[in-house]
């Protein structure tokens, strides 16, 4: 990316610089307003009282109902009780509708109500905090909302930063405060912000702070969090002022006895407040679904209707003119009549609309998601922590993931860097075979010499060692001073010994190994740095710190020795330090060699370098970084174009290799994802555009738990997360919602079918109460055991057979075709129910009422048997659901029926001992048991018929083609001079490949490629070599010229480990270069990328072997290529299917049911990806985009010289 276009578009969004701000002026603040609605003005400048909360005593019933009824449903049900007030179409009680929509406007209310007291409470907490603010030249006790612009606040140690402060002073050496930001970012490790010089100098009490009367113009309030500019005007001079010199709201004080700070934001304009916006709802895959059937339901209920509607015209013209006597009784025109009977149908049918669907499935979402947090399986002890669903609505989306975008460092890994090798001067020191860094004999301490030696460092190498002590190798000397010198690192004291605060492990790791070898860093203040050198201690004058960012890609401290002369160190990406060296020698080119092998062998690297300053050049450069500071407008690109002026004609002293190890069974879980047909992507940055987030606690931090959707606390349990919590919750909601309709439709459609029986009156058949009751009483417990406890199989075997998952990939188990035999069932049903108590009642004395007893008995019992059958998981809770819906009908029942009731309301309760009077009879007895028993007859029947055709053996056998694995040509040597990614440290400092993903800019395939582009790895089998042209000799596919004999030794030592770590890469999904906690994206989704992004092939296992001879290697850039894959998009040739034919077909699954679906085990069903290697990784690769602070590289792809943005060629 264009670093000038970059600070250009940052610099864009800061053009107005109107927030003035004067401390101790309250009067100057309180003149200004602004307009906000026709006459109304506001403050410009706003106090500190917050207020999250959404309703207040008098708001909440008016405003709450307002919310309620922007949602469609609640319109519709509205409409319909509205019409139902109208006695020329009412055709059902006012109840029947209207009590079902007080309960789900009831629950809700109480919800939102509940929520918004808790919002209450926290805003009198916070408003209520105590702090000491100055007034009249003393600080005194005030709330929090007593704060306003411009005053002036004293903070103590661990107290909490009320407002966004611009820090003064502070009681540290330099003004020097420590703060914490885990209640913003989540990071749990200490970052520093420092006061100007002059305010340190001069605001020394509090008569002083009184008659300060300094001027911050700065930028208006914004939410951007990490960036500020603004300048300080005092006693006719101007400061420069950026986010280092800012104390935040929310920000704890740390290792301070007290710090003062001048209030610029309060309130709602702080960057925290800003950064608390509407939250945006996500909708699963389901719910939207849903919505789409029901307003299908809707619009086939108004065809219904008009069709209804029609045959009552054809008939009313018959029946007057049949009928010619009682016309005077009809003084409508035919037309008037329709058009009411039209809306009579409508209300009739409007109890199809099922209504405590909304409302069921809120419980439904919120009980599986309980479970998630009740898992003790996804409890992790070492951090005493559990699983735990922040949203309550996904749970049955995390059973149809298809991609798993995930972070890299400290997501897959366990983010504790290890200080594993370096390179100083071309020499390579580090262990040669072992595993883990190579430790001396017990017996021996080879750091006792030095008295703040870490204990815990495992790094060890003898010769490297001698060559410090004996302090002759000035390049030694210079790469551990830079390591010493050049960081953000912060120390304390601690039992006589250092205790590093770093912003990344990183740089931690770092400094800890500098302090090993002798050069200790001890303290810093503004301007200085304290460094203990070999036992002498050497202060260095900080001239500048050249900050590390994500376009830079590097850091740069331009010091002062205490010799006098000036250096620069400077620590990067091999990508922006090797192009600014001054020559490239035969040290440089093998330097860049030994990136390639650390590269090998998934090391983090970071170059080193550092040059000498001429007097005159540093006060040349020294005027041009003072006016770049003191801009408002483009202060950063002038500071980058400065910094970039400095950063030149280097000399590279080394290289440094951190490895980060992998987290426990990440490997399996990653091999068992893949076999549900899940592909991961390896993913850096910022940006969380996801179907739904799930965040890992790790060692840095809660940052990307406060902002997902899922928290856990090892990757290993996103495999239990998705193959059993998310795959049941998907199953138990499919099955919820298809059986819902279907038991609606089968008691619901009897009412059109008797419209054809009663002349299409649009008079009910059923009894009002039983209308009301059914979807809340009668029917509700065993769906609602369904949606919450239904299982086909354990957790065991969910996680044994990944492939059951890929039903919800499918959307196997709700779809229209399984929505439409649910209807079509509840047709049959609600058709035979009808029918044959319809030929039944014509040879025997019936009434209305009794015909209509045994019609909605006959739907209701066949509903309860149809759940009995597809019910699989089977408890005590089970068949306590189903008694108490058979008793409740009874009770209720009764009770609606009873003399009583009768007597008060008999229009009300018109169905007097109308059930007594049906099952006090034989026939109506028979009736019920035959209605019953034909239902079940047929379903057995269907279900028969679909188990005999899957068993039926195919007449032609299809055969499976093998799968075609096309060669590629090796990826060639990349010069010396080219640019090549090496690592995660270079990569990350690049724009990541989110936004190509996103917009499709590398997803597109070409015109030429075939069906299956697939690529097999460039690395020779055994006996394979490829002979140079002219000379016949065999060469390397890797390393086409002679390799000096230390890297030929490193590679040697190295192959058993490489082979490992290829194995356990093949054992993973495809990995994409660009990150965020893990994201998971379903298909078919808003979100997801329109196109078949590039992924990376992973080799063969025949590919894998090595080459015996040293030097051969093959690197991971060259076994890892970016290609197009094959159809379906996202797939690469690792996950092309195996043929499952002949496979045993031992046991039916749950979903073969009534509904016509195909098992992932059957004959038909789609042949399974196959695991290729399950041989576990110890280490992955660093994804390519990632963006420590300063931290180190991994290498999983190289980019072209002739590529740009960071995008493939």
């Amino acid at each position: 990316m264009d670093t000038t276009a970059f600070y250009e578009k940052e610099d864009d969004k800061n053009t107005a610089f109107t927030w003035e701000v004067r401390a101790n002026n309250h009067a100057f603040h309180a003149t200004f307003t602004e307009k906000r609605f026709l006459c109304w003005r506001k403050k410009k400048y706003n106090t500190n009282k917050i207020c999250t909360a959404k309703y207040n005593i008098f708001t909440f019933l008016p405003l709450n109902l307002y919310e309620q009824f922007h949602r469609a449903s609640n319109i519709y049900f509205l409409i319909i009780i509205i019409l139902q007030s109208i006695p020329e179409i009412s055709t059902l009680p006012w109840f029947t509708l209207f009590g079902p929509l007080v309960c789900l406007l009831f629950i809700r209310a109480i919800r939102d109500l509940v929520d918004d007291i808790g919002r209450h409470r926290s805003d009198r907490a916070i408003n209520n905090r105590p702090c000491q603010i100055l007034r009249r030249k003393r600080f005194k006790w005030k709330k929090w909302e007593d704060i306003c612009v411009g005053d002036v606040v004293c903070l103590k140690k661990d107290s909490i930063v009320p407002a966004d402060l611009l820090l003064l002073v502070s009681t540290e050496p330099s003004s020097l405060c420590y703060v914490e930001t885990a209640d913003i970012d989540g990071e749990t490790n200490l970052k520093f912000k420092q006061a100007l010089t002059v305010t340190h100098q001069e605001l020394t009490s509090s008569k002083n702070m009184e008659s300060f009367q300094g001027t911050v113009l700065c930028e208006e309030p914004n939410s951007r969090m990490h960036h500020f500019v603004g300048s300080l005007e005092w006693n006719k001079k101007t400061y420069s002022l950026d986010i280092g010199n800012m104390l935040l709201r929310g920000y704890k004080i740390r290792n301070v006895e007290a710090c003062y700070g001048l209030v610029i934001y309060a309130g709602v304009d702080t960057k925290i407040m800003k950064n608390c916006g509407k939250i945006h709802l996500k909708r699963t895959k389901v719910d939207l679904f849903m919505n789409k059937l029901v307003a299908m339901i809707f619009l086939s209920l108004v065809i219904i209707s008009l069709l209804l509607t029609l045959g009552f015209s054809f008939n009313i013209k018959d029946f007057k003119w049949k009928h010619y006597y009682v016309s005077a009784k009809h003084l409508r025109s035919e037309i008037a009549e329709s058009f009411l009977i039209f809306w009579s149908f409508l209300i009739l049918l409007s109890t199809t609309v099922p209504m405590a669907l909304f409302i069921m499935a809120e419980f439904v979402y919120l009980g599986n998601s309980l479970f998630i947090d009740w898992d003790m399986q996804m409890y992790y002890e070492p951090r005493d922590a559990t699983a735990k669903a922040r949203n309550t609505s996904l749970a049955d989306q995390l059973g149809q993931v298809q991609y798993i975008f995930s972070d890299k460092t400290g997501t897959l890994t366990q983010n504790i860097m290890t200080f594993k090798k370096c390179c100083i001067n071309g020499q390579v020191y580090g262990p040669d075979d072992e595993e883990t860094p190579r430790q001396p004999p017990l017996q021996e301490n080879p750091y006792m010499w030095n008295e703040f030696a870490d204990g815990k460092f495992l790094f060890y190498d003898k010769k490297l060692l001698h060559v410090v002590r004996h302090k002759k190798d000035r390049v030694v000397q210079e790469f551990w001073r830079l390591l010493a010198i050049c960081h953000t690192v912060m120390v304390q004291e601690e039992n006589d010994k250092p205790l590093y605060q770093a912003a990344s492990p990183d740089e931690e790791a770092l400094v800890t190994a500098a302090r090993n070898f002798g050069y200790v860093f001890r303290s810093r203040t503004q301007d200085s740095i304290t460094v203990m050198e070999m036992g002498e201690e050497r202060v260095y004058q900080v001239l500048a710190m050249m900050d590390f960012n994500s376009v830079r890609k590097r850091m740069s401290v331009l010091v002062r020795n205490p010799e006098g002369s000036i250096c620069l160190y400077t620590k990067g990406a091999d990508t922006v330090i090797l192009e600014r060296l001054h020559k490239k020698g035969e040290m440089e080119m093998s330097t860049e060699e030994v990136l390639a092998a650390f590269a090998e062998q998934t090391l983090r690297t970071l170059c080193l370098a550092y040059k000498e300053i001429d007097e005159d050049d540093y006060e040349e450069w020294e005027s041009q970084h003072h006016e770049a500071t003191l801009l408002l407008q483009n202060r950063a690109q002038a500071l980058h174009q400065v910094y970039d002026k400095m950063e030149q004609n280097l000399q590279l002293l080394g290289v440094t290799a951190i490895e980060d190890k992998l987290q426990d069974h990440v490997s399996e879980a990653i091999s068992s994802l893949k076999r549900a047909n899940i592909k991961v992507w390896v993913l850096t940055g910022d940006k969380r555009a996801a179907d739904i987030g799930v965040g890992l606690m790790g060692q840095e931090g809660m940052q990307a738990v406060q902002s997902s959707d899922y928290m856990l606390a090892q990757f290993c349990f996103l495999q239990r997360l998705l193959l059993v919590h998310g795959r049941w919750s998907y199953l138990r909601v499919s099955k919820f919602l298809s059986f819902f309709f279907y038991k609606t439709v089968a008691c619901m459609m009897a009412q059109i079918w008797y419209s054809f029986y009663n002349g299409f009156t649009a008079q009910p058949l059923y009894e009002g109460w039983f209308l009301s009751f059914t979807n809340m009483f009668y029917t509700t417990l065993p769906v609602l055991y369904m949606g919450l406890f239904e299982q086909d199989v354990s957790a065991e075997q969910s996680l044994n057979m990944p492939q059951l998952y890929m039903l919800g990939q499918k959307d196997a188990l709700f779809n229209y075709g399984v929505f439409f035999q649910a209807i079509s069932h509840g047709l049959v049903t609600s058709m035979i129910n009808f029918i044959i108590t319809l030929l039944a009642s014509q040879d025997s004395p019936s009434d209305y009422q009794s015909f209509a007893v045994l019609v909605a008995l006959s739907g209701l019992l066949s509903i309860t048997i149809e759940a009995i059958l597809i019910i699989k998981y089977w408890t005590i809770i089970c068949v306590a659901c189903i008694l108490l819906s058979l008793g409740s009908y009874a009770v209720l029942t009764s009770l609606t029926q009873s003399f009583w009731l009768y007597k008060i309301a008999p229009k009300t309760f018109p169905f007097l001992y109308a059930d007594y009077n049906a099952l006090t009879q034989l026939h109506g007895l028979l009736v019920i048991l035959l209605n019953v028993t034909l239902n079940t007859l047929f379903v057995l029947a269907f279900r028969v018929i679909q188990l005999l055709r899957q068993l039926r053996p195919k007449v032609k056998e299809e055969e499976v083609p093998k799968e075609e694995v096309l060669g590629v040509e090796a990826m060639p040597y990349l010069p010396r001079e080219s640019r090549a990614r090496r690592s995660s440290y270079a990569f990350s400092h690049h724009e990541g490949y989110a936004d190509l993903i996103t917009h499709g800019t590398i997803l597109r395939r070409p015109h030429e490629a075939p069906s299956e582009t697939l690529y097999a790895s460039p690395i020779p089998s055994e006996g394979e070599e490829e002979e140079e042209p002219s000379t016949g000799r065999k060469r390397s596919l890797w390393l086409p010229r002679k390799t000096s004999s230390w890297l030929r030794r490193i590679r040697h030592h190295t192959a058993k480990d490489l082979a490992e770590d290829r194995a356990a890469f093949s054992a993973q999904s495809s990995f994409e270069t660009a990150g965020t906690p893990s994201v998971l994206y379903s298909e078919s989704q808003a979100s997801r990328p329109s196109r078949s992004p590039t992924t990376i092939s992973m080799p063969s296992r025949s590919s894998q072997k090595m080459s015996s001879l040293p030097g051969s290697q093959p690197s991971l850039a060259e076994d890892w290529r970016l290609v197009s894959p094959s159809e379906p998009p996202f797939q690469t040739w690792e996950s092309q299917p195996d043929s499952l034919e002949g496979r045993s077909q031992s046991w039916t699954p749950f979903w073969k049911n009534w509904q016509k679906e195909t098992h992932p085990l059957g004959e038909d069903a789609e042949s399974l990806p196959r695991l290729t290697h399950t041989v576990p990784p110890k280490t992955l690769p660093p994804s390519v985009e990632e963006e420590p602070l300063v931290g180190g590289t991994s290498p999983t792809e190289r980019k072209s010289s002739s590529s740009t943005d960071g995008a493939p060629t």
